[in-house]
Formats: C-alpha cells, sequence, structure tokens
C-alpha cells in the first residue's frame, strides 16, 4: 500500500509542468492565443482580414515582462494548446501560422507581435 501511494506520488509531479505562469487571458481577436499576464493588448495595432485561405490577424501587446520570461512562455503554453513549434518563434496548428516577434522598446517594456495567416497551399 504504501509502495502504491509512493509511485503515485512520484507520477503526479513527474508529470507536472516545469513553470508555473501566472494567470493569462486570452486575445480577444485570436480567440486561441494566450496573452501573457503583465502584457497589455495595443488595440490600435489590430488587424483582421478574412480571405478565401483563411484568416490574417495581427495585433501587438507590451508590457514590462523580460524577453526571456515572455519568449519562454509561449514556448511552453503554446504546444499545450496545439500549436507546433516550427522554430524561430513560428507556430503552425490546422492550417495556420502564428508568428511572434519579441522586441524590446523604450522604459525597459517587452513589445510582443502576434501574426496569424494561412499556410501556404503546397500545389
Amino acid at each position: 500500500m504504501k509502495t502504491t501511494f509512493f509511485l503515485s506520488f512520484i507520477v503526479a509531479f513527474y508529470f507536472l509542468p516545469n513553470t508555473v505562469y501566472p494567470q493569462s487571458s486570452f486575445i480577444s481577436i485570436l480567440n486561441d492565443v494566450p496573452l501573457m499576464s503583465g502584457f497589455k493588448i495595443q488595440n490600435q495595432t489590430a488587424l483582421i482580414f478574412d480571405t478565401p485561405s483563411g484568416r490574417i490577424v495581427e495585433i501587438a501587446a507590451d508590457g514590462k515582462v523580460s524577453l526571456f520570461k515572455a519568449r519562454r512562455f509561449y514556448a511552453d503554453t503554446l504546444p499545450q494548446l496545439g500549436w507546433r513549434d516550427s522554430g524561430n518563434n513560428i507556430f503552425l496548428r490546422d492550417e495556420e501560422i502564428l508568428t511572434i516577434n519579441f522586441s524590446k522598446i523604450e522604459n525597459g517594456h517587452t513589445q510582443i507581435k502576434f501574426s496569424i495567416a494561412p499556410e501556404p497551399r503546397k500545389h
């Protein structure tokens, strides 16, 4: 009995995520992309366009969060939501490409630019 309890305890902690993040919300125009806690959407940057092959959406956010923490958050979180990491902050899911650009801006803030576009069709 003690062995079973001990093994259950070990297995439970083995599968816990390595990093715990503060609660985040989802970006309203992207629906399925989280906004890391500490960032605020820059509504004036929003662009939404529907095409026959899919949606094109762009929006930016900024916050006083380090570049490293922001990159780590998205690298850890997006695969849990079904996005496949394609490298260089590019993620793929359901025939869409999510590109995330991180940059340092004034006052020590980080800016994140999100862009979703249809994956190019293969001929």
